[in-house]
């Protein structure tokens, strides 16, 4: 065996309780400073919180499964804290309230914990259903608790005894009698074949398949005081009466690692702890903690820790914002029926026996109004009607007010109502069925399958789910109005409107639930994940504030989300008699709420929702923007709050700034906003300001982090939180010192960059900027040449035969004007089915030129003579032909003529090269072209062959044709020169966008 090594010592003062994550890479520690969580290696604190820690009381904390939540004991009462950000998560009823505890244990795998308190009782947290029971008996008071790691015995130490308890049948299957020994402390092996009980004077090892002793006891001539299995159980350590931590094996015998003990002060039992991976933490003097490993120990590997380091510095981001205030009552549930379906009435519910169909309704005083036979499919309604589906593709549809049948019409599954129709999915679901109310019907093709239509509240629109897309139709004529985009789905998710008309939900199961803006039509931010199935899943408050949705865990429980802000407001737990998963939620007009579970079970509850917070604003933005921003940020080596980035960010697209709204008229903002780029690009902007603001110390991320890293380490910790208002300091002398930077040398590289490529990489012009451009000041129509963007095609086929603005390409959208004349002479069914498919044909102006990409070797005169406008011409020509095969993934190289340096272009922020400052020397042309030979070898592959090798200059500098060659040459303003010689172009400074299209089209063309 090789001796322990010494992972990190930690400094804690006045510790009682030490715990490790189970991954190995956090310690969380209880002591004078309160609890605070680390990384395992010692690096910076992740959180800390002030705690009361009554000496009386013994102290504990059990990690969850898996590293998110941490159970404490102190005191006797019971907390439960996110592992990542220190706030408090909620406590079953059963145990909030008890102060009494003594003991705690965590089943291996993580689903049960199992609290001991002083009365004898013992009690078992589902942590999957937050449910509690109650094991059988009492008694003598519990001292410690510890599971089979291979199975569900929980091992029960009393004063006296040891009881085992075989769960979930919730019964003692033996009990071993211990004496005067008076168990303190149990550990099971990692095998499952020993358990180990420390008591008052001695350790012993009992045979779990015998109950009895394997070995002798260890005599310690003292009171122990803790003890725990090494990872493989090869090794027990055992804290002795005079504080110092030594080794032994299973039959308690000296080990030869720790043989002569290590150095400790351990006076507690939780003072000791080693955990699944064999790490071994404990207390070894009055400050200091030492976190060190055994022979069999396995640390965890660079990339768990990483992940753990993201999470913690993504908290430490969103903890300057304020977690959500849960202040409102706990729900409170009755349940109203069994095995039935159920919905509510404007003054009462309908029920609905699902063994014989028998349909019932109840007015508010609960006496029942009518009763007829309707059926055992989804029950929907409105104030006149009532519709039932059935099993065989038919819908009854009854009188809401007698319950007289009146029609049974073919449809699957709920139906939605309209003031002036219905709509129900066809039986086969590739239609919609839409019935007025003289039961007439239209067929409203869906050919990838619909899921459950919906209608607007106003009747004015109808929408529904594909398999890829919503689908939204106008309400009166049934034409399709718009298509959202949601990517493939396995089965079409539900959509819901709210009850103003305003957002439509669309949830799917298993999947985030999206809140679309019906009159942007654009997405927010997902909110949690859906366990339901179906539009009757989802249900929306009476104010459509509110957007109920069923959980994943735990099962049965049910998530009220704040829609505006996007953030979780109240959890309705499951329903006292059992988790069951939910089937319909039923929220009425006047704010009665239902929940009916797949067994038939309705439960009503009576839920007071908190307000909304008047001290806080909800996130300025989308999280993936603000995760973007501060993950860019970031990158620059800049952390600042998250207020200020979303106002920054607000700042440069001309919205509310809040208090950066005094910087609104300065010239760099203005300039800025001159660009007009899509939100997604001008994040890009809003880092350049930022990466140059002092940073905030605490908030610095984890060494060489990617952007993907930190962006989606950020969003999801800003899951559940809102801004405070007034949140942080305004550097108002700093970031005027950064908008004053902001020149025409800023808005020449954003522009060569251009939109698409600052999105992708939001830190680029930030990264970029060191670059020189003080010798190019460029007009704005320069710089809208810039911003062209000219597209190859991969294969070399034309899609049109037009540049500029006509109509060059071929989409399946457009308008009505640009539909190809071909379409026209199909048959009218033929054009209608083709429209319904999205198969119809339109002209585009985003057509592809007929050229393939390919590598390109750019010879540009950077001397005297190409200064000016001439220079600007050359670099534009340059710039929008590395654009081209750079967004095509073809390499490039930059020869300068003064020097012959080679420079190579792989991605949009090398472009910054060819608008470096020029040099005085002459210019070398025979050097250049040996370079611009050697580089293009390099550069040359099978397929395409050599690169295309291109000289850009003015008309006066000598060069031979030669095969391979082109020219480009900017006569002087004022001066037109023309040059017969082959493959090459002379163009005056200042061409517009017509000219150098047709100049990049010829290039790349030729042969």
């Amino acid at each position: 065996m090789t001796m322990p090594g010494t992972v990190a010592t930690l400094t804690v003062a006045g510790c009682r309780c030490v715990r490790i994550s189970p991954d190995g890479t956090s310690v969380l520690t209880v002591g004078d400073e309160g609890i605070q969580v680390r990384e395992a290696s010692g690096g910076p604190v992740g959180w800390s919180r002030a705690w009361q820690v009554p000496a009386e009381f013994p102290v504990e904390s059990v990690w969850g499964a898996g590293g998110d939540s941490v159970t404490v004991l102190t005191g006797g009462a019971l907390r439960l804290l996110d592992a990542v950000t220190g706030a408090d998560r909620p406590v079953p009823d059963e145990l909030a309230g008890r102060s009494d505890v003594t003991a705690l244990g965590l089943s291996h795998s993580g689903l049960t914990l199992a609290v001991g308190t002083r009365e004898g009782i013992v009690l078992l947290w589902q942590q999957d259903t937050g449910r509690v029971t109650r094991l059988r008996g009492g008694g003598d008071p519990v001292s410690s608790l510890a599971w089979r790691p291979s199975g569900d015995e929980l091992c029960v130490a009393r004063p006296r005894s040891l009881q085992f308890w075989l769960l979930p049948a919730e019964t003692m299957i033996s009990s071993v009698d211990m004496g005067d020994v008076n168990p303190l402390r149990l550990a099971w092996a990692p095998d499952g074949d020993l358990i180990v009980v420390l008591g008052l004077r001695d350790v012993r090892v009992l045979s779990v398949m015998t109950r009895g002793e394997s070995a002798p006891p260890l005599l310690t001539g003292g009171r122990p005081a803790g003890l725990g299995f090494s990872r493989t159980g090869a090794m027990l350590l055992v804290a002795l009466p005079g504080g110092s931590v030594a080794c032994f094996d299973r039959q308690l015998q000296p080990a030869e690692v720790l043989r002569s003990g290590r150095s400790a002060a351990v006076t507690e039992p939780a003072m000791l702890h080693v955990n699944e991976t064999g790490l071994v933490a404990v207390r070894s003097d009055a400050t200091t903690v030492t976190v060190f490993g055994l022979s069999d120990t396995a640390l965890p590997d660079e990339g768990r820790r990483r992940a753990v380091a993201l999470r913690r510095w993504a908290a430490g981001v969103a903890r300057v914002t304020a977690p959500i205030e849960r202040d409102a009552p706990s729900p409170v549930p009755s349940t109203l029926a069994r095995r039935a379906g159920f919905a509510w009435t404007d003054d009462g519910w309908l029920l609905q026996e699902r063994a014989s169909g028998e349909l019932s309704r109840f007015g508010a005083d609960g006496q029942r109004r009518w009763v007829t036979p309707a059926g055992t499919g989804p029950l929907s309604g409105d104030t006149r009607f009532v519709a039932i589906g059935g099993a065989d593709g038919r819908t009854t549809v009854l009188d809401a007010a007698t319950g007289g049948p009146i029609t049974v019409l073919a449809g699957t599954g709920p139906a939605s109502w309209a003031p002036h129709a219905l709509a129900v999915a066809a039986p086969r679901r590739r239609d919609i069925l839409v019935y007025d109310l003289s039961w007439n019907v239209r067929t409203v093709p869906v050919p990838d399958g619909v899921g459950d239509p919906a209608w607007s509240p106003d009747g004015t629109t109808l929408a529904a789910a594909s398999t890829n897309a919503i689908v939204v139709w106008d309400g009166r004529t049934l034409a399709r109005t718009r298509r959202l985009e949601i990517g493939a789905t396995s089965h079409p998710p539900a959509v819901l409107w709210s009850p103003d008309g305003a957002r439509l939900a669309v949830g799917r199961t298993g999947g985030p639930v999206t809140v679309w803006n019906t009159g942007t039509w654009q997405a927010g931010r997902p909110m949690g994940r859906s366990a339901g199935d179906g539009r009757q899943a989802l249900a929306w408050s009476p104010d459509s504030r509110l957007l109920a949705v069923p959980t994943m865990r735990p099962i049965g429980a049910v998530e009220l989300w704040d829609a505006r802000h996007g953030r979780l407001v109240l959890t309705v737990p499951p329903p006292p008699e059992g988790a069951r998963p939910v089937s319909k939620i039923d929220w009425s007009a006047d704010g009665r709420f239902a929940v009916v579970h797949d067994d038939g079970t309705v439960v009503r509850w009576a839920i007071s929702v908190p307000p909304p917070q008047e001290d806080e604003r909800p996130l300025p933005h989308p999280a993936p923007i603000l995760a973007t921003l501060v993950a860019a940020t970031a990158l620059r080596g800049t952390t600042v709050p998250l207020g200020l980035l979303g106002d920054l960010f607000a700042l440069v697209l001309g919205r509310d700034a809040g208090p950066l709204a005094e910087f609104d008229g300065h010239p760099g903002i203005v300039l800025l906003r001159s660009l007009r780029w899509p939100p997604e690009a001008a994040v890009g902007l809003a880092v350049l300001v930022a990466a140059g603001l002092p940073a905030a110390p605490d908030l610095a991320p984890p060494a060489d982090p990617t952007l993907e890293e930190l962006r989606g380490a950020v969003e999801h910790a800003l899951a559940g939180v809102a801004l405070p208002a007034g949140s942080y300091q305004v550097p108002a002398a700093e970031i005027l010192a950064e908008l004053d930077t902001i020149d025409d040398s800023v808005l020449v590289l954003a522009t060569l960059l251009g939109p698409a490529a600052v999105a992708a990489a939001p830190d680029l012009i930030a990264r970029v900027r060191s670059q020189s451009f003080g010798g190019w000041s460029l007009a704005p129509p320069q710089r809208r040449l810039l911003g062209l963007r000219a597209t190859v095609s991969t294969v070399g086929g034309s899609q049109g035969h037009g540049v500029g603005d006509t109509r060059g390409g071929i989409a399946r959208h457009g308008e009505l004007p640009s539909l190809l004349p071909s379409q026209l002479a199909l048959p009218r069914a033929v054009l209608t089915a083709k429209k319904g498919r999205d198969e119809l044909l339109f002209r585009t102006r985003q057509g592809d030129l007929p050229v393939e990409a390919q590598p390109v070797v750019l010879l540009l005169d950077d001397t005297p003579a190409a200064f000016g406008a001439v220079g600007v011409t050359l670099r534009v020509v340059a710039n929008l032909l590395a654009g081209v095969a750079v967004r095509q993934h073809r390499r490039c190289a930059l020869v300068q003529l003064s020097s012959s340096r080679v420079t190579f272009l792989t991605e949009m922020a090398d472009l910054v090269h060819l608008w470096a400052g020029g040099a005085v020397e002459r210019p070398d042309l025979p050097a250049a072209l040996a370079a611009a030979n050697g580089v293009a070898a390099q550069l040359s592959d099978p397929v395409n062959g050599l690169p295309r090798l291109l000289l850009l200059t003015h008309p006066y500098l000598p060069c031979a044709s030669r095969p391979g060659l082109h020219v480009v040459r900017v006569h002087y303003p004022g001066i037109p020169v023309e040059d017969p010689s082959p493959r090459t172009h002379v163009i005056a400074p200042g061409a517009d966008a017509d000219t150098l299209h047709a100049l990049i089209g010829d290039i790349l063309a030729s042969s």
